[in-house]
């Protein structure tokens, strides 16, 4: 049973791995037309803006899969709040040393897990 529960959580990353390969493919193709680099963060773009939600709701999806599965959880539970899956996988402070590598070079260092003065990320509303 144990073994059926570990293929089913590594099928679920699987695809949800996928699913950011596509939206990585998005933004690349976006970003050739409008250069990411040469832009404010003030600029706005509605297809920037939904590559970006949709980025959010990956996130918050692999936190719930992955803290469900070190808790041992086998229902899916409610949905929390971005605040409460960071306190649970940065317990030890490691989610915080992620960087984000983009296969093309921006002129920017990525460290979208590290938190300023607010309980979540700028580029985070809960």
């Amino acid at each position: 049973m144990k073994r059926k529960a570990k293929a089913k959580f590594r099928n679920t990353i699987n695809d949800m791995i996928e699913l950011h390969k596509d939206l990585e493919k998005d933004f690349l193709t976006f970003s050739e037309i409008v250069p990411y680099n040469h832009n404010s963060a003030g600029v706005y773009s509605p297809r920037l803006y939904s590559i970006f939600q949709t980025s959010c709701v990956q996130v918050i999806s692999m936190m719930q899969h992955i803290v469900n599965e070190l808790k041992g959880l086998k229902t899916k539970t409610r949905q929390e709040s971005f605040e409460e899956y960071y306190k649970f996988l940065n317990k030890k402070g490691m989610l915080a040393l992620q960087i984000v590598s983009p296969k093309r070079k921006f002129n920017k260092i990525i460290t979208p897990f590290q938190l300023k003065k607010y309980s979540v990320p700028d580029w985070w509303d809960d």
